[in-house]
């Protein structure tokens, strides 16, 4: 049947019953492991124990700082502390209740993990479903570009600052071309994502052509780059939150999506505004 919480879970590197501690039952081996095919050849003693925690104990801290910023804090630094089921709840919004990562799903990788945002994003989700995780060799727009194609990306997982620098390269090209600005303006006018990525099918190819979301998060994206972005054909999803709420507590959904709108709440949250502040709480 299904662990507990605190059920011991033994991991051992064979089921041949002759070779296991009298104490081990073999009914009780969660798993086998060939320890030599690991990486560095890890060595083992015997059984390694493990314990399955409750899902309210602590996953991780985040010191969520960046550049000067750690300078201007007061010292010690404090950390937020997210418990596991705070991570599987944002988790299992974008999964479950509503199915953006989904096995199919190849994520781009391109913002550093020690941010919940991209960790929950780049990483704990596309894992939770079976997705995939790509990593681009640097932040270089020929190296983002390379691995957009190569591996087929869908779900890209940025901040406003890279879809800034997206729009106004595009957008300059667009500008410069009569015709373009013309398909741009018919397009803008139809708001048909099919039309317009037909549309600009050249533009998709570049991108690898199967880009199914554009994740922006951090901060609040320019309403004017979320519209001409919508208007070329991308769909892009934006949410609201923190660190503390590890991070969602607002997100759009496909198919939804309102220009300039960070979404609705969380399934399991509680908002209210009182005297002009947002007031959240759940089980994120």
């Amino acid at each position: 049947g299904p662990l507990a919480e605190n059920d011991p879970v033994i991991i051992v590197d064979t089921n041949n019953p002759a070779e296991l501690p009298s104490n081990i039952n073999q009914a009780d081996i969660l798993a086998i492991i060939d320890h030599h095919k690991l990486v560095g050849g890890l060595e083992t003693k015997g059984p390694i124990s493990i314990t399955i925690r409750p899902l309210a104990c602590t996953a991780t801290i985040m010191h969520d700082l960046m550049g000067d910023d750690a300078a201007q804090m007061p010292k010690p630094i404090k950390g937020v502390m997210l418990s596991c089921d705070n991570i599987l709840a944002n988790v299992e919004a974008v999964s479950e209740t509503v199915p953006i990562f989904t096995p199919d799903q190849r994520v781009l990788a391109l913002l550093p993990l020690h941010h919940i945002f991209p960790l929950l994003g780049s990483m704990m989700a596309p894992l939770y479903t079976g997705g995939t995780c790509v990593f681009a060799p640097s932040m270089s727009s020929e190296d983002m570009l390379r691995t957009l194609n190569e591996h087929r990306i869908t779900i890209m997982i940025g901040v406003p600052r890279l879809y800034n620098l997206i729009h106004k390269s595009i957008m300059d090209k667009i500008s410069a071309n009569k015709l373009a600005r013309l398909m741009f303006a018919t397009a803008a006018r139809l708001k048909s994502r099919a039309f317009s990525k037909a549309l600009f099918g050249k533009l998709h190819d570049r991108f690898g052509g199967n880009i199914r979301f554009m994740v922006s998060g951090g901060a609040k994206l320019d309403e004017a780059v979320g519209q001409d972005l919508t208007t070329l054909g991308f769909e892009v999803l934006e949410g609201f939150g923190m660190t503390e709420a590890a991070p969602m507590i607002t997100f759009t959904r496909p198919g939804e999506v309102r220009v300039g709108s960070p979404g609705p709440a969380m399934p399991c949250n509680e908002i209210n505004i009182v005297d002009g502040e947002i007031l959240a709480r759940g089980r994120n």
